[in-house]
């Protein structure tokens, strides 16, 4: 996982896989709503709270431990 550098007030990041959709329709499922971009690796998600962050690092974690591109 990349995140690009950002002086707003959303991250962009680029997941170690071809096709981010998968891994976003699972965060929606999980209460996390994070936005699809044009590039197909990519996914864009708002900065919230510290306890926020970590639930969604906790959750992409997950997401991403049984994957393998």
């Amino acid at each position: 996982v990349e995140p690009w550098p950002s002086a707003t007030n959303f991250i962009l990041v680029r997941l170690p896989v071809a096709d981010a959709r998968p891994v976003i329709d699972e965060l929606k499922r999980r209460g996390i709503f994070a936005r699809r971009v044009a590039l197909a690796d990519h996914l864009r998600v708002t900065v919230g709270t510290a306890e926020q962050n970590e639930i969604f690092l906790a959750e992409l974690r997950d997401i991403l431990g049984g994957r393998q591109e």
